[in-house]
């Protein structure tokens, strides 16, 4: 009786160290992989890579993305001149969100504080009514607060956020012969976005 009570004792005593064991291991798979979550959205934001590729694939890529896609393909980099400048237009999505076909509004300024370079912007969805028209640079200095650092290069400027949770990278472009300014962007995991901008 004696020796089936030890056993039952040790055998209890096994299972409950087998499960602070089996806990302690759930624990530490879980923060390593919050730990890997938060690192992996950290670099893939804060590398630029150059310019994006194969933007313009599968069901996003329409007639009128395609043109947009091709246009930045052949673009140059900021116009510095136009500094500063207001830039709204038409944006595409491809989005889990969104209808990746559907014209969104995209409003986009881009300034000069003490010999840096920022843009500050927003995209809105499913407006009857371009909210940014006409929108002067004093009046989009008001609407838009939230500016980001824009890195300029001789082909491209680009501008990215490393927030975890939502990070996005935005490259902008200009053409030789106008002065409208093409965006492309990702943001957050799975949100790619395409726009065509007119300069106010």
């Amino acid at each position: 009786m004696i020796w089936e009570k030890l056993d039952i004792q040790n055998h209890v005593g096994a299972l409950f160290n087998a499960r602070l064991c089996m806990a302690h291991r759930v624990k530490t798979i879980g923060v390593g992989i919050i730990i890997y979550i938060t690192l992996f959205g950290f670099l893939r934001a804060s590398q630029s890579m150059g310019l994006p590729t194969n933007v313009c694939i599968g069901h996003f890529c329409g007639p009128v993305q395609q043109e947009i896609w091709n246009r930045f393909q052949g673009a140059i980099g900021l116009k510095l001149v136009l500094i500063p400048s207001v830039y709204s237009g038409t944006c595409y999505h491809d989005s889990p969100a969104y209808n990746p076909h559907t014209p969104q509004f995209g409003g986009v300024l881009i300034d000069k504080v003490h010999g840096d370079v920022f843009f500050h912007g927003r995209f809105s969805f499913h407006k009857q009514k371009h909210p940014y028209a006409d929108l002067s640079v004093e009046a989009a200095r008001e609407r838009f607060p939230e500016h980001y650092e824009v890195t300029l290069y001789d082909m491209f400027a680009y501008a990215e956020s490393s927030d975890s949770l939502a990070p996005f990278r935005y490259w902008f472009r200009q053409e030789a012969d106008n002065k409208d300014l093409l965006l492309v962007g990702y943001f957050g995991y799975n949100h790619t976005i395409l726009c065509a901008l007119d300069r106010h």
